[in-house]
């Protein structure tokens, strides 16, 4: 199991990474360089092929990653990699960029197609509709119902469920007034959190992380709906906002 999980791992990296790559052999070719060798893995070449461009496709020994090899990409100490026909120094200096660019753009590309793919065929995630009531729960006990889409919670639009569950938190059980859209029916209940032991995960039991965690938590009686179909323009506007995120989010580390 462990193995299978470690080349699911390899194979994502490298299909990220052959995809940035790519971009910089697409842009590098566009640019007028010539591009010596495109290659899948590391190490010894296992399998190699040229075309009729000169530029080699190589399968190497270890099938981790791969890379793009320009030719005149290495400086020389008496400058003359400029001079070298069709190298990467001896292009103008936006055409450099534009080839450097084009690997990260490759790759928010390639996760903004990912995200849109997944979406599309599956489904949006995090939806603020409700999948399952918990019995005796409060939200049973306030006629919840599996299927019912949260609107508000005490005025407060949710936009993804767990929204709904940082605003669950902050109420310490304080009455909430939930407002829901059932089968285009609006629809106002109260309720009232609950405190109720936490369930510390298997795999973080005895782990300093687990000491962390609170010992207890609030709770409505509710898990969301897993995956919610939507229409294309919000898979595309969706796919956008997660896109977004993980480039913001990556720019701060």
């Amino acid at each position: 199991m462990i193995l299978l999980q470690i080349l699911i791992i390899a194979l994502l990296f490298t299909i990220v990474v052959g995809v940035h790559e790519l971009g910089h052999f697409l842009f590098a070719r566009w640019r007028g360089m010539e591009v010596e060798e495109f290659a899948i893995g590391f190490g010894k070449k296992l399998l190699c092929t040229k075309c009729s461009r000169g530029t080699e496709y190589c399968l190497r020994a270890i099938p981790l990653g791969g890379f793009v090899r320009i030719k005149g990409m290495e400086p020389r100490a008496d400058g003359s990699e400029t001079q070298i026909s069709r190298g990467f120094y001896s292009k103008s200096l936006s055409s450099r960029a534009l080839v450097l660019f084009a690997g990260p753009l490759f790759s928010i590309l390639f996760g903004y197609l990912f995200f849109f793919s997944e979406i599309s065929i599956y489904g949006r995630r995090d939806a603020p509709v409700i999948g399952e009531v918990a019995a005796k729960s409060a939200a049973e006990k306030a006629g919840l119902l599996a299927g019912d889409t949260i609107l508000s919670l005490n005025g407060t639009a949710i936009d993804r469920f767990s929204d709904l569950r940082d605003l669950v938190q902050k109420s310490k059980g304080e009455p909430l007034r939930v407002a829901i859209d059932r089968g285009g029916r609006v629809l106002t209940v109260s309720l009232a959190a609950t405190n109720e032991k936490l369930e510390i995960p298997k795999e973080l039991i005895g782990t300093p992380e687990a000491k962390k965690l609170p010992k207890t938590h609030w709770v409505i009686g509710v898990l969301p709906k897993e995956f919610v179909k939507v229409g294309i323009g919000e898979a595309a506007s969706l796919a956008g906002h997660n896109t977004l995120y993980i480039v913001t989010e990556t720019a701060k580390v």
